[in-house]
């Protein structure tokens, strides 16, 4: 659920946002010392600054398609996820690439 909307944000914010959700499910982001923090995870602490503010947690299927999301689990890990349907190609995934997209259902490598 989010307080604010990603797009309400200002644009490092929305790519710090987007670069968490590559890798991980969630993103939290807080506003606290006149800065924005984004991170995977929230902790609880005794004190906060007068400035905290918590601005919203951001799911990556809110943000990216599930293409995107294939695409960015194999870029961030250099595997297939479980959820992937199309042809496994181990060989071509262990070699060298920079990119990657699906056609098809599969994932080509460039």
């Amino acid at each position: 659920m989010t307080n604010e909307t990603l797009a309400s944000l200002p644009a490092f914010v929305c790519a710090k946002v987007r670069d968490v959700l590559c890798a991980y499910d969630k993103a939290h982001v807080v506003f606290q010392n006149e800065q924005y923090e984004v991170s995977p995870s929230t902790c609880i602490t005794a004190t906060y600054p007068k400035d905290f503010r918590f601005v919203g947690t951001f799911k990556a299927s809110d943000v990216f398609s599930a293409d995107e999301m294939i695409i960015n689990y194999v870029t961030e890990f250099r595997d297939f996820p479980s959820n992937y349907k199309g042809t496994r190609d181990y060989r071509t995934l262990n070699g060298a690439w920079s990119s990657a997209k699906i056609e098809d259902g599969n994932i080509m490598f460039a």
